[in-house]
């Protein structure tokens, strides 16, 4: 009997870990594809598309005339769009900012009406009272009126008994000079903090540690276009600065994309004016488990850490 159960209890814990591994494998090697389609002459039209297992993800965002319209279906359901169409109840239930249903009364305003009730009420108590019990009343407000009137007059003079003593113009002075002598030290202070971490920030852009993390950074900036690169790409960008030299700087850093400069994709570096306008298609796909690895070198990298860290010890001093 116990045999048995644990034969059972051992099925299912390999049922789940084999799940898990399935769903593991699914999230990391299955590729978000994506799809760009557009134009731009003074204004954009053009759509993209990305979808990740259609039946899980899917998201469209098209443009017309610089207006964009997006959608993101989960599971088949709309859960965002901007659009006319209906947002499925796995969206309302994660991003929907509904607000709470207001009263319509507001608790202030009932407790001003539940006050003059109350005054009225006073109001007609005291004119059903005998014309004795009046005198009465009036006699008593009067009294503790005139023991209010007392009693503010005793203050005031209390107050007057005990007049502060005025500074005397070299006291000001004095006091203004204190002031002034502090805050020339703090100021002095914090220049001399700036100035410091300046000098050990210099340091460290001089250092080899900063030039060897310089060299993995460019060289992770290249692994991260070379992962996100489209497969196909074809179309045409013609671009011009009012200034000859900062397009002759974009072309050089255009031609360093993996894309630019193909047999379908063309690039027209326009020296004599100032102008853009493009079109192109593409599409591609992307792994998590590229990405995966990338963020482990960059969070595994000795230089990265070691400049990383000097740099927070410098900035928290």
């Amino acid at each position: 009997m116990i045999l048995s159960i644990l034969k059972g209890i051992g099925i299912l814990l390999l049922v789940l870990l084999g799940i898990i591994i399935f769903i593991l494998f699914v999230l990391l090697f299955v590729p978000i594809c994506y799809r760009v389609d557009g134009k731009y002459d003074q204004t954009l039209n053009g759509k993209v598309s990305v979808t990740w297992l259609p039946l899980i993800l899917k998201a469209q965002v098209t443009f017309y005339d610089n207006r964009p319209e997006y959608v993101v279906r989960l599971f088949g359901g709309v859960i965002l769009t901007n659009t006319d169409r209906k947002i499925s109840w796995l969206g309302r239930k994660l991003f929907s900012n509904e607000d709470k249903e207001i009263p319509d009364d507001n608790p202030s305003d009932q407790i001003i009406d539940q006050k003059e009730q109350s005054s009225e009420n006073n109001k007609e108590t005291s004119t059903m009272q005998p014309p004795e019990v009046r005198e009465k009343e009036k006699t008593s407000e009067t009294d503790t009126e005139i023991s209010k009137r007392i009693a503010d007059t005793q203050q005031k003079k209390t107050v007057i008994s005990h007049p502060k003593k005025k500074k005397t113009f070299y006291q000001k002075i004095k006091q203004k000079w204190t002031t002034f002598k502090t805050k020339l030290h703090d100021l002095i202070l914090k220049i001399k903090k700036l100035k410091h971490k300046k000098d050990a920030l210099t340091k460290v852009l001089h250092s080899k540690q900063f030039k060897r993390a310089k060299t993995d950074m460019m060289r992770y900036i290249k692994e991260i276009l070379r992962i996100i690169k489209p497969d196909r790409m074809e179309g045409y960008i013609h671009f011009g600065m009012e200034d000859p030299a900062t397009t002759g700087e974009i072309t050089g850093v255009l031609a360093t994309l993996p894309f630019a400069y193909n047999e379908k994709f063309l690039i027209y570096p326009d020296f004599e004016k100032k102008c853009l306008d493009a079109e192109g298609k593409g599409k591609g796909k992307i792994f998590l488990i590229s990405i995966l690895i990338l963020l482990l070198k960059i969070v595994f990298n000795k230089n990265i850490i070691k400049v990383t860290k000097k740099v927070q010890t410098i900035l928290q001093a």
